[in-house]
């Protein structure tokens, strides 16, 4: 008896049907890994995206509790004075701005929805406006490199004239409007900024001659808040760092 049950023929095309399976087979497995490693690799060095957030408490006559997704997250933030950095994930989120103490569902002096694309700095701050109404600005601080040098940012978020500041006796910024900001990049050096505003009565100063120093690689935001009439206007300082240095 034959030892093989198949003739040599048939034994030929048996053996290119496996040959030609294996390959497949192979292929297969190949096409699936090439499409894998690539996603793999992505989720391996994807580093998730947030920024730190904020808050300046601008109107004189309270304290506020901050809302962020309808949960609490800064309690009893006072006049003039910056909160501690809060932490937001990539996306879209909602603030929510009450007095302090109130409840949850209580009704909400202001809000605002702020989206995070980026690490930059974003600082939310309250602020009043002439007819009594309760708002929040929102913006985020470019911190980019300047190069040994300062980036001063002046914000007017008073209720007030519009104020021309001064620093050294040399003009900077003039006329900037309630809700408007401006910017320039300046030698690293202390100053004493003069903030004054066009009334009827002439120029008139807005505060007393503010000092501050300017660092080295530094954004430094100068705030206007309060109010100008009740003698409630404050110049709030925020700095941050810029990086040493910078490619491109």
């Amino acid at each position: 008896m034959n030892a093989f049950p198949f003739s040599s023929h048939q034994r030929g095309r048996r053996s290119r049907f496996v040959s030609l399976a294996a390959a497949l087979v192979t292929a297969l497995l190949v096409m699936s890994s090439v499409q894998l490693a690539p996603a793999a690799a992505q989720s391996e060095d994807e580093t998730p995206i947030e920024a730190p957030m904020t808050f300046l408490q601008g109107i004189g006559d309270r304290s506020v509790d901050v809302y962020i997704n309808g949960k609490i997250a800064l309690r009893g933030v006072s006049f003039a004075s910056f909160s501690s950095p809060v932490m937001l994930p990539e996306g879209k989120h909602r603030i929510d701005l009450r007095d302090a103490g109130a409840k949850r569902r209580s009704k909400r002096l202001a809000r605002v929805s702020v989206r995070v694309a980026d690490s930059q700095p974003i600082t939310v701050a309250s602020y009043q406006r002439s007819n009594g109404k309760i708002k929040l600005y929102r913006k985020a601080v470019d911190t980019s490199w300047v190069n040994g040098e300062s980036r001063f940012i002046v914000r007017n978020l008073a209720n007030a004239p519009r104020v021309t500041m001064s620093y050294d006796g040399g003009p900077v910024f003039r006329d900037i409007a309630p809700g408007r900001s401006r910017r320039s990049v300046v030698p690293a050096l202390p100053f004493v900024i003069n903030i004054t505003a066009n009334t009827e009565d002439g120029i008139v100063p807005v505060l007393d001659p503010v000092r501050v120093t300017l660092g080295k690689n530094t954004v430094t935001v100068l705030y206007l808040v309060g109010d100008f009439e009740n003698g409630t206007a404050r110049a709030v300082f925020h700095a941050y760092r810029t990086p040493p240095m910078q490619n491109g």
